[in-house]
């Protein structure tokens, strides 16, 4: 698993939530659409859920990505 730097908004995203899973779902060609997601679970205060990961991500990517993430645990 390749490391990369987190960007401004997953930072203030990681200040606001100590305990989070969306990060590991950073999609680089989907990355406004990521930002949105974040930011709206900064302004309503709760973390993104498990739903709105699946509704960016997709269904099957969500499922293929949780277990190639579960090998890294």
């Amino acid at each position: 698993m390749m490391g990369r730097f987190f960007d401004d908004v997953e930072k203030e995203y990681m200040k606001q939530f100590e305990k989070q899973d969306v990060l590991g779902f950073h999609h680089a060609d989907k990355i406004e659409a990521y930002h949105k997601l974040l930011q709206k679970a900064m302004k309503r205060d709760s973390v993104v859920t498990v739903e709105e990961i699946k509704a960016y991500y997709g269904e099957e990517a969500y499922a293929k990505e949780l277990a190639y993430l579960k090998q890294w645990d």
